[in-house]
């Protein structure tokens, strides 16, 4: 249920013959936090795992795939429901396959019973369809597909993912440039006609001098996720207290604010970022339930010193405001949840241990 409307700009559904774009208004939900339900969750760290340096922790299923962050990258996958790591996948130095720079955006799907997930090059620009059983257990194999990302992605993205009719939707972060209409928080690609769509850039960040082009995306900066199932994208705002939902399926877009908490960073003073900086989301993931983000509400100078602690947002899918449940700790870095179970593992980060995975009880099963 949202808890008030204060503003709504309702948007129509295109006719069939014409393509979805995401440059319209976004309706507006305003809420009020003091009224959403708050709970309190412990970690527990795992030191089973041997992981000197974590990039990113993602899932496919059930599985934690866990990218390190070497000069010769390999992917490990584990099951920490069971505590026990379960195989890799290293991609082979002698050939063009050589993984650079991967990166995974928890994008994963069955096809004939088998388990695929989405893995992105960044050095590389392109996308590999890679079959989790095959890489895990056969020492040669190197992906079932392979598409090269669009020349205008390519390293202007937070977040990118594929959409049932095969378009690009995501995070962007390039340049702005109005005379061209490039530029925005969300992007939208069309494959068939190479179409690049932009959501607008909103809302105003208060400054006493005209914005660079090359500075929106800092002061914008957002982090997305992706509901296969519902063709939902969510996208949690670094330096607003405002999550945006784009329905593919629908054709709706939904911008979800908490009014109380809504201060536009001033212009010279969030970027580069500084430890009395607000910060809001910094880490993001999409479950069948529920979009999840991490939330600082406070000085960036509490991730860095990992003090305070910070919160975990549920949302609905249909953008309400379920639920926060306040977590131990701050410096968390990225996190999946596995719904069936009530478990969310993140990765952490202190300079005294370096990095390790940390589980919680959130109890939503």
């Amino acid at each position: 249920m949202h808890l008030s409307v204060e503003l709504s700009i309702f948007i129509s559904c295109n006719n069939k013959d014409k393509l979805f774009q995401i440059d319209k208004s976004f309706e507006v939900i305003y809420v009020t936090k003091n009224k959403i339900p708050i709970e309190f969750a412990k970690g527990v760290h795992l030191d089973s795992f041997g992981i000197k340096y974590i990039k990113m922790l993602g899932l496919a299923d059930t599985i934690a795939v866990v990218i390190e962050d070497s000069a010769r990258p390999r992917i490990r996958y584990f099951d920490l429901i069971g505590e026990k790591e379960l195989g890799s996948f290293i991609s082979d130095k002698s050939n063009s396959m050589t993984l650079v720079n991967p990166i995974y955006f928890n994008q994963f799907y069955y096809r004939k019973g088998r388990l695929f997930y989405n893995l992105i090059d960044l050095k590389k620009n392109y996308i590999l369809n890679i079959d989790l059983g095959k890489s895990m257990l056969d020492s040669n194999y190197q992906f079932d597909s392979k598409r090269f990302l669009p020349y205008n992605l390519v390293l202007k993205f937070n977040s990118l993912f594929i959409t049932n009719d095969s378009s690009y939707i995501g995070t962007y972060r390039g340049n702005r440039d109005v005379k061209k209409n490039i530029g925005g928080k969300l992007f939208l690609y069309n494959i068939l006609t190479n179409e690049l769509n932009f959501s607008s850039y909103y809302p105003e960040v208060s400054h006493e001098r005209l914005m660079q082009k090359n500075e929106y995306p800092n002061y914008y900066y957002n982090y997305s996720c992706f509901n296969e199932n519902k063709q939902i994208l969510a996208s949690f705002n670094k330096l607003f207290h405002q999550v945006d939902f784009v329905d593919l399926r629908n054709k709706k877009q939904l911008s979800v604010i908490n009014n109380e908490k809504y201060f536009p960073p001033n212009i010279d003073s969030a970027f580069p970022i500084k430890l009395s900086t607000q910060e809001f989301y910094y880490s993001v993931f999409a479950g069948e339930k529920y979009a999840y983000g991490l939330c600082l509400n406070g000085p960036h100078k509490r991730f860095i010193e990992d003090s305070g602690g910070t919160e975990l947002h549920l949302y609905e899918w249909d953008g309400t405001f379920k639920k926060i449940i306040k977590l131990d700790k701050s410096r968390l870095i990225s996190f999946f949840v596995i719904e069936k179970s009530g478990l969310l593992f993140a990765t952490h980060y202190s300079e005294k241990f370096g990095y390790s995975i940390i589980k919680y009880n959130i109890g939503i099963n």
